[in-house]
């Protein structure tokens, strides 16, 4: 390569070509990110159920919690979002991103929805 080359990507669609003068040197298909993640565990020591959900998306996603078993039906649900991926706090906005818990009396096919840009921890007790 000299000092001359152009690199650059091409975005086509779902697809992606690596270019160097002109030439493809790779290319490929984008893979879908999914919007939403989430884990389940078991704390022993506090013998809750505890389920993290994170939705990386511009929009709020219903989730379904199937709720049976030897599991409270009362939740800690806390979540913490921003109104954008860049907020942060400052002196002058100390509240801008921080969590907000509540408590939810859960049913058996129980859907939560989760807020855009958000982190979302859902804590049950073990009967």
């Amino acid at each position: 390569m000299t000092d001359t080359s152009r690199v650059y990507v091409r975005l086509i669609n779902d697809s992606y070509e690596l270019r160097i003068n002109d030439k493809i040197i790779h290319k490929g298909n984008l893979k879908k990110i999914p919007h939403i993640t989430a884990v389940c565990t078991v704390d022993k020591a506090s013998n809750q159920l505890i389920t993290k959900a994170v939705n990386i998306s511009e929009r709020e996603i219903p989730l379904k919690l199937d709720i049976s078993g030897d599991i409270s039906k009362k939740a800690s649900v806390t979540v913490l979002t921003a109104d954008s991926y860049s907020s942060g706090n400052s002196f002058k906005e100390k509240q801008a991103v921080s969590p907000v818990s509540q408590y939810v009396e859960l049913s058996e096919d129980y859907t939560i929805s989760i807020k855009p840009r958000s982190k979302n921890i859902i804590r049950q007790n073990l009967i």
